[in-house]
């Protein structure tokens, strides 16, 4: 019995010290070193900053990487391709298909790299002519209809900002731009390249003159419980400078604040034919954070701020209506907000 417990203790003992043994610590394995992609960048066939290609057609475009040892590698088919206008020009692997009259970029996404190109759809041989379409005292017209007469028929609209553009132009065209209450420009052009053409239109009737020295009474909405109501009547002199159909408006007799340099009295307006519309500027989170075109300083240190738009007629000596806007009221450090569509104003003429 001792014997058997001996050999088993002995077997112990050679298990145990054969524990001691060294291993080679285990090691990480890491990715075999390889040049690393530092850009990449679209390659077209055809010449210039937009490459063009007709409605119906083809177009191949090519990506290439580079790397940081200076090599290239073209990765067109490994690339992801994206269109900002299908309707426009699609693409598919590189080949872009145009598709009707425009511009559109296309964008190629390659290990989380991207580049793009702008692709012009038109006629091979024909161009774009782009523009800004106003009136008399540089007020933009949006809504106008540009048009070319004879040969291809184009037709485009303006934007907001009175901006178009026409694909597809023949070098000789005639183009004519109208809007109603205004009278038509009907011009014809000769182009040998993408050219900008700004056209000015004049109102049929003529703006109203509006210019002058005024008695201005802003009463604040009731529903505007920011302001006390003892401050809710605000009295100024307004002065009113005329360009054709803009307008400039500065206000005295109060005090006002300045910020950014400036002082917070001013804002704008235009006429059309006998309709007057003044912008005060803009509200919300513009107004909140970087003050209001029109700012006061109240007798109590507190700062008003104004802003919003109006819309109405003009007489020899009244220019009355609503202000659709709203109020940033200041006190210390606490600025509070308010808006409003009842806010009555008044101009009388001095």
């Amino acid at each position: 019995m001792k014997r058997a417990a001996l050999v088993v203790i002995s077997s112990l003992l050679t298990i145990t010290c054969g524990g001691d043994k060294s291993f080679p610590a285990r090691t990480t394995p890491t990715a075999p070193s390889g040049p690393t992609l530092t850009t990449i960048a679209i390659r077209s066939a055809i010449q210039g900053t937009s490459p063009s290609v007709p409605p119906g057609a083809t177009t191949q475009l090519n990506l290439i990487a580079r790397f940081n040892d200076g090599s290239e590698r073209d990765v067109t088919t490994e690339a992801r391709w994206t269109s900002t206008q299908p309707q426009i020009a699609t693409v598919d692997a590189g080949t872009v298909t145009g598709q009707v009259l425009g511009r559109a970029t296309i964008r190629a996404t390659y290990m989380s790299r991207d580049a793009s190109l702008t692709i012009v759809v038109k006629p091979d041989g024909t161009f774009v002519v782009s523009g800004a379409v106003t009136e008399p005292g540089r007020i933009v017209v949006g809504g106008a209809t540009v048009a070319t007469l004879g040969g291809p028929s184009i037709q485009v609209t303006t934007n907001s900002a009175g901006f178009y553009e026409l694909f597809g132009v023949p070098n000789t065209f005639t183009m004519r731009v109208s809007k109603v209450g205004y009278v038509d420009d009907t011009r014809t052009l000769t182009v040998t390249q993408d050219q900008r053409v700004d056209v000015q239109i004049r109102p049929i009737v003529g703006p109203t003159p509006v210019a002058g020295i005024y008695r201005l009474t802003l009463t604040i909405s009731p529903s505007c419980a920011i302001v006390p109501n003892d401050q809710k009547t605000r009295t100024y002199t307004a002065a009113i400078g005329q360009d054709e159909a803009r307008l400039a408006i500065q206000l005295g007799d109060a005090n006002f604040a300045t910020n950014a340099g400036r002082v917070r009295n001013m804002f704008s307006g235009q006429v059309f034919g006998n309709t007057v519309t003044f912008d005060w500027g803009a509200g919300g989170y513009y107004a909140f954070y970087y003050g209001a075109n029109v700012e006061e300083i109240l007798t109590g240190g507190q700062i008003l701020g104004i802003w919003g738009s109006m819309t109405t007629s003009a007489s020899a000596q009244t220019i009355a209506g609503t202000l659709n806007g709203g109020f940033t009221f200041r006190e210390a450090n606490i600025t509070r907000t308010c808006s409003a569509a009842d806010n009555q104003v008044v101009f009388t003429r001095k």
